[in-house]
């Protein structure tokens, strides 16, 4: 299974890797240390496109409905027969995908506070998307050394 960290830039101006808190919401601005390590596991319904396993947990990259924000989610059987999304590179950006489509929301800075890290879903009309780009997870960027992840570690 790929091992892969999330580099993110926003409005061309790098914004660091994708990082994960205790609560389990992701953030923007982290060093390569800091990065949250992904497992890709393969999306049946969509060529090219995956969850997004937070590795060594039970977690999947996912949004909430009611605020968009992005966050670890527990499947309760299987991530198939979930509603946690799966995501797809599209123009450089990160969607997130359910029931086969692109749902247009992405991985996105908040559209109302620009102070924030916090990473969110996004539709083009909220704007604010940032650009991606998955880089092979390096021994540096294992969740195993991160101190917000050893109360969910499996491994």
């Amino acid at each position: 299974m790929k091992k892969v960290i999330v580099k993110l830039e926003f409005e061309g101006k790098d914004f660091g890797y994708m990082r994960i808190d205790k609560k389990g919401t992701f953030y923007g601005g982290g060093s390569e240390s800091e990065a949250v390590e992904f497992e890709l596991e393969k999306y049946s319904k969509l060529k090219e496109a995956n969850y997004f396993k937070v590795s060594g947990t039970k977690g999947y990259l996912d949004f909430k409905a009611t605020s968009s924000i992005l966050f670890s989610d527990t499947p309760w059987l299987s991530v198939d027969s979930s509603s946690i999304c799966a995501w797809k590179i599209i123009d450089n950006e990160l969607h997130a995908i359910l029931g086969g489509k692109d749902t247009t929301k992405a991985v996105s800075r908040s559209a109302h506070d620009s102070s924030t890290s916090a990473l969110y879903a996004n539709s083009p009309i909220d704007n604010n998307h940032c650009t991606v780009t998955l880089v092979d997870a390096t021994k540096k960027s294992s969740n195993n050394e991160k101190e917000e992840l050893k109360h969910a570690l499996t491994v």
